[in-house]
């Protein structure tokens, strides 16, 4: 029989082993690369720790139910017992030390130094006897004192993770501490990925032919240099002249991508993790946890204030709530007519409790070790697994001390056999009480200051703006980003922007169609083609349903001359969703351009300048039927002065109606209901910190760390007012200005009653002609074609374009046709010599993608074609500015005037 009990136990054993190593490989190392997941020594230590621990349960459980034999029990529980501390007093610190060494020394070296601080590690040990109390001072280290010393430094670990536990299942379960992740944060974090991994891929490609260019010069003999244009830019300060030395600086840059990538991927695993957490707290399930959250809420408070009189006064023992509890149910439902031994039905319930407990609890350490791994994946891996390894190993042997007051009285003598003698419990719990409660209370600090921090910060989990990209904007077509080579992410991205294309190109019949015949999904299609972003999808088809003509809005500092990215894609834009029934409100930010120091802060010239953007736009082909132009210091005119010399005041001119749009004063109204204007402005500024308000200034082009005016400050607040004043259900304004959109969200949050949230639909960002330009900008001519360029400036503009040859990320030339002229001219027709491949004709973006990227288009080609669908674009409005009297001179004033920053 003693035999066949041991033959189970080694059974037992090996299946925890394989177990161990199985939860390690599917939880923790998943976040790691193959080449990180080969170290088998260090799985091995894992999984050992692993199984011991559980064992130790197990043989408790045994103990009690009467299993196994007496003798083969005592046999198993001290080689648990052995194994455990020489796995941690001995194996996993040597180990560890010697694998920090010997990443920076020679293997002897690292030995060497590894048994030096291991001897160190154990002289520290054996000196806590006697010194810290609840560890018995002894000349000699047996069973008894290395399970001591290593029980208090694990009672002050389990009291750390108790106190951050009580308190953190509470605000996991009780949805309201549950931040919706919206789908939108996860793509646009996952286009940050795909960006990340874009520039790998390039520069990899940029060391591969840099190498290649060193091995040929160096198997012709010749010392290894740069070209005769790359030795030029040296000489000018670009770089090393040596190309091996360009090669280390990539290699450089390589690497901190890299890191960067792994972070980002740690990012996207979050968020997605908050997403299904959010969506949980919706089910049956998430309910049930919201109340098991509050009722752990009343045991923490309970846990925190037993603690603290265990601390200053001592425990009781006579009485324990399980027993108070169990004796007045039982009162309660037997008339006071059954009788049993409340005490001591109590004390196996509050075992099977505590069993229940500490599975939870290790499971719960765990997985709080995960979420650490997660976060630092981009660190060393056999590093990090010991690390957790020994804590594990501490964990599991002072939760079994812990354990024994809880224990029936009969079975205490178990455990305090195996360990050698009886120890000072009462110092082990006066530890546990104290480590407990410090920590219960910097937990609830620390989450209800991260509550906090996350109200105020979730507009930053995405960029200020994403430079554009093949994969389009669609919510949810992105697909789920790994770390996969610059290969394998270029061809997933191409079949992305098929299926993009392929919805983007319907649109054009969309368009085409009798708005009284669009469907409910149709007209969402097109309002969703507006935006790269759309915060919240859901919202934007229920607002479309429920509501035949919603408003939305997009507000524009006069600043100086329009560029196309300002003309011609918000005229699409506009075009797309009047033809859904929306009413389109463009707020002429006059007020906004002073504040902001644009014109030199000359309201008279920023006024001018209003005029002439209106009249670009109607000019340009934007439907005006459901638009409406409102100022902020009164309406906008039409203008009669005929002298191109004198700046014409917008208040100095008449007023009229164009067209079927109502040009209104936003002043009139503004004063009209001053209350409710000034009164959002003052709400919102006083919801929210200085701090949040400055993470908004980039809307203004401008950073947080500038030097602001006072007006510059209380901008953003009142741009987020102006979206609840003119009653936007939209916002449609560029992926720059998507802060004080989620400002204006998070508002709502805070109001009572609860205002409904505007969606936020945001266009992407044009970028500028040369090399690194995210974005056009009217202080430099070159970066931006302006919608009045002679045809030859726009020829001249985009000849001198940044245009590598097959290079299809930051791409300025490619990303004006495919987001201005496929959209506009429906088409992209190229012509070109037949030895150069011929006339050809692109309907798709993506077969235009496809070309450029493998060589059949040419730069040379592509810049003539995009010119002249440019120039074919951009000539009624050319026309207008010419034939127009009024138009001539707004023109010639705006000309006029500087471009201030």
């Amino acid at each position: 029989m003693a035999g066949l009990a041991l033959a189970q136990t080694g059974g037992s054993l090996a299946a925890l082993l394989v177990a161990g190593w199985a939860f390690l490989r599917s939880t923790i190392l998943r976040h790691y690369d193959a080449a990180h997941r080969r170290g088998a020594t260090v799985q091995l230590l894992f999984a050992a720790v692993f199984a011991l621990s559980a064992n130790l349960l197990q043989l408790l459980l045994c103990e009690i139910l009467g299993l196994m034999e007496p003798d083969v029990r005592k046999a198993n529980w001290q080689f648990d017992m052995l194994a455990m501390l020489a796995l941690l007093l001995l194996i996993l610190p040597g180990y560890h030390c010697y694998v920090v060494l010997h990443a920076k020394l020679p293997p002897l070296k690292a030995v060497a130094g590894a048994g030096v601080l291991l001897c160190a590690y154990l002289f520290a040990f054996w000196k806590m006897g006697g010194v810290v109390p609840g560890i018995p001072a002894g000349r000699t280290m047996g069973m008894l004192e290395a399970v001591s010393r290593v029980g208090v430094l694990g009672i002050i670990l389990v009291g750390v993770l108790s106190g951050y536990g009580s308190v953190s299942l509470p605000f996991s379960y009780i949805t309201l501490f549950i931040r919706p992740v919206e789908k939108a944060e996860i793509v646009a974090m996952e286009s940050q990925l795909r960006h990340t991994l874009e520039a790998i891929a390039q520069k990899k490609r940029s060391m591969a032919a840099i190498q290649q260019e060193i091995e040929v010069q160096e198997a012709s003999g010749r010392t290894p240099q740069r070209s005769f244009f790359g030795r030029v830019l040296a000489a000018m300060g670009g770089g090393p002249q040596d190309p091996r030395q360009v090669l280390l600086s990539l290699e450089a840059e390589v690497a901190a991508l890299d890191r960067l990538r792994q972070a980002l991927h740690a990012d996207v695993v979050d968020l997605k993790r908050e997403h299904q957490r959010a969506l949980r707290a919706r089910t049956l399930m998430g309910h049930l946890e919201n109340l098991m959250g509050y009722i752990l809420s009343l045991y923490c408070i309970y846990r925190m204030l037993a603690s603290s009189k265990a601390l200053v006064i001592g425990e009781d023992f006579s009485s324990d709530p399980v027993s108070k509890t169990l004796g007045f149910v039982l009162r309660l439902f037997s008339g006071g007519h059954l009788r049993i031994d409340v005490h001591q039905v109590s004390q196996y319930l509050t075992l099977a409790f505590i069993g229940f407990i500490s599975i939870s609890s290790l499971r719960g350490f765990l997985k709080h070790m995960e979420r650490f791994f997660s976060a630092l994946s981009a660190g060393n891996a056999t590093t990090m697994v010991l690390v957790t390894t020994e804590l594990l190993g501490f964990y599991t042997i002072s939760t079994m001390l812990l354990l024994r007051r809880n224990l029936p009285v009969k079975y205490r003598p178990v455990i305090s056999a195996v360990i050698g003698g009886d120890m000072d419990y009462d110092a082990l719990h006066r530890w546990f009480n104290a480590t407990f409660l410090i920590a219960a209370c910097a937990s609830t600090v620390l989450f209800y200051g991260l509550m906090r921090q996350k109200r105020q910060e979730a507009d930053d989990r995405l960029p200020v703006y994403m430079a554009p990209s093949s994969n389009g904007p669609q919510d949810g077509a992105a697909p789920a980003v790994a770390a996969q080579d610059g290969a394998e992410q270029q061809q997933q991205e191409q079949q992305v922007a098929a299926q993009v294309e392929q919805l983007t190109y319907s649109l054009q019949d969309l368009l085409k169609k009798p708005e009284a015949e669009l469907t409910l999904d149709e007209k969402f299609a097109l309002c969703r083609s507006v935006g790269e972003e759309c915060v919240q999808e859901e919202e934007l088809r229920r607002l479309l349903e429920k509501k035949p003509n919603p408003v939305a809005y997009d507000g524009f500092e006069p600043s100086g001359r329009m560029h196309i990215a300002q003309g011609v894609l918000k005229a699409l834009n506009v075009n797309k969703l009047t033809k859904c029934g929306v009413t389109f409100k463009f707020w002429v930010a006059d007020w906004f351009a002073q504040m902001n120091n644009k014109m030199g802060g000359d309201l008279k010239k920023i006024q001018v300048v209003g005029r002439y953007l209106v009249e670009i736009w109607k000019a340009v082909g934007m439907n005006m039927e459901r638009v409406e132009f409102l100022s902020a210091s009164g309406k906008l005119p039409h203008c009669t002065a005929a002298s191109a010399d004198v700046i014409c005041s917008l208040r100095e001119c008449e007023w009229h109606e164009h067209g079927g749009v109502e040009f209104l004063s936003a002043s009139e109204e503004i004063n009209k209901r001053a209350d409710e204007y000034w009164q959002l402005v003052l709400d919102i500024a006083r919801k929210n910190n200085l701090k949040r308000i400055l993470r908004c200034t980039q809307i203004m082009g401008r950073s947080e760390n500038d030097e602001l005016s006072a007006s510059q400050v209380f901008y953003p607040c009142m741009q987020a007012a102006d979206i609840f004043f003119l009653k936007a259900d939209i916002c449609q304004l560029g992926m720059d200005q998507r802060k004080v959109n989620m400002l204006a969200r998070e508002f709502c949050d805070d109001c009572k009653p609860k205002r409904l949230k505007p969606v936020i639909l945001s266009h992407p960002m044009m970028p500028g002609l040369l090399e690194g330009q995210e974005k056009m900008s009217k202080s430099d001519p070159n970066s931006a074609i302006f919608m009045e360029d002679t045809e030859q400036e726009v020829k001249t503009k985009i000849k001198k374009a940044y245009c590598p040859p097959q290079q299809v990320a930051g791409n300025p030339c490619l990303a004006y046709a495919q987001h201005i002229v496929l959209p506009w001219c429906e088409k992209f027709e190229v012509e070109r010599k037949e030895e150069n491949g011929g006339n050809k004709t692109y309907l798709t973006y993506a077969d235009l993608c496809a070309d450029y990227e493998s060589g059949a288009l040419h730069p040379a080609d592509l810049k003539p074609a995009l010119a002249k669908h440019i120039n074919t674009i951009l000539q009624p409005v050319r026309d207008h500015f010419e034939n127009n009297a009024e138009a001539k001179a707004l023109l010639k004033q705006v000309k006029s005037f500087k471009v201030t920053k």
